[in-house]
């Protein structure tokens, strides 16, 4: 039979159609109002392949909500995404998670935190580094191959034994 209907679906010589619902012999499935797996930026809504295997899967709203593999690229776009396991693996030489003002990135072997506030805590945390910067323009503990650098408008040490150390010292004001 080259033409006839079935449970509400036409059939002719190139497709199966029913509604918003396509399957044609030229090897593409589209349910939906999409008109392509490139269709990200309208409204529109739906399901598409094609022979190629790329793939558009698409909920609404322009330029958000779908899930694309489209010439050997994926792409994920959506307002909330959950992911979850117990052996959770992304493996990529470059990554961004967040945003302008508050970040974690990494590439060629470095990653970088850029926050406004963070909390690092455990019961063993080492921090391993030539370098260091503790504070502000004003008050700070920093650290390099010249030694240790503390300023600050108010010091106090205490404890049941502090040592100094040192061939010379001064108190006073600097001139």
């Amino acid at each position: 039979a080259s033409a006839g209907l079935i449970g509400g679906f036409t059939i002719n010589e190139t497709s199966l159609v029913g509604g918003l619902a396509t399957i044609s012999s030229s090897g593409e499935i589209n349910v939906g109002t999409l008109q392509g797996v490139g269709d990200i930026a309208g409204t529109n809504t739906g399901f598409q392949v094609n022979k190629n295997g790329e793939v558009l899967i698409k909920q609404g709203g322009a330029n958000s909500n779908y899930i694309r593999f489209d010439n050997g690229f994926l792409d994920i776009n959506t307002t909330t995404a959950s992911l979850s396991g117990s052996a959770v693996k992304i493996g990529a030489p470059r990554f961004l998670l967040g945003d302008d003002s508050n970040f974690i990135s990494g590439s060629n072997g470095n990653l970088k935190i850029v926050t406004g506030e963070a909390t690092i805590s455990g019961s063993s945390v080492y921090i391993f580094t030539p370098n260091f910067f503790f504070g502000s323009g004003s008050n700070f503990i920093s650290g390099s191959s010249n030694g240790i650098k503390l300023v600050s408008e108010e010091v106090t040490l205490s404890g049941s034994k502090i040592d100094i150390i040192t061939p010379e010292f001064f108190f006073g004001e600097l001139q």
